[in-house]
């Protein structure tokens, strides 16, 4: 809640809520959404799309990092007339990522038209960055 002030005298309250919804039946969505909007919300942020159980994901992910890192590694070992040694060091960069926000406006008549906000799944970007430091051997 948030006054409104004119001068120094409040002329007005402000009030928001945020609420998430997890909708694991695309089939539905349209259905939600609608529903959604017809209640006049201000804004919409979504949807954003998410996998189930990313873990296997994940793993494939830092493991497609890590080959690459030892792929440039060789390179740069024979680029240099040496080989590769053990490795001595992997971190791993975090990754950051922003929802995208919609603002729609809610009808006056029944329910929206929620089909021309392109709401088909989308593929879900899974990454992994790892810095590696390995031996140079001669």
């Amino acid at each position: 809640m948030h006054n409104e002030w004119r001068g120094n005298r409040v002329v007005g309250c402000r009030a928001g809520e945020d609420l998430a919804l997890l909708v694991t039946d695309v089939a539905e969505l349209d259905a939600v959404l609608s529903a959604l909007v017809g209640a006049e919300p201000t804004d919409v942020q979504g949807p954003r799309w998410v996998l189930a159980d990313p873990a296997a994901a994940r793993r494939e992910a830092q493991r497609r990092a890590v080959a690459d890192a030892r792929d440039r590694a060789d390179g740069y070992a024979d680029a240099l007339g040496g080989t590769l040694g053990p490795l001595v060091r992997l971190s791993e960069a975090p990754e950051h990522g922003a929802p995208v926000a919609y603002r729609m406006a809610a009808a006056e008549t029944a329910g929206p038209d929620v089909r021309a906000l392109g709401l088909e799944p989308e593929p879900v970007r899974v990454t992994a960055r790892c810095t590696t430091t390995w031996t140079l051997e001669p």
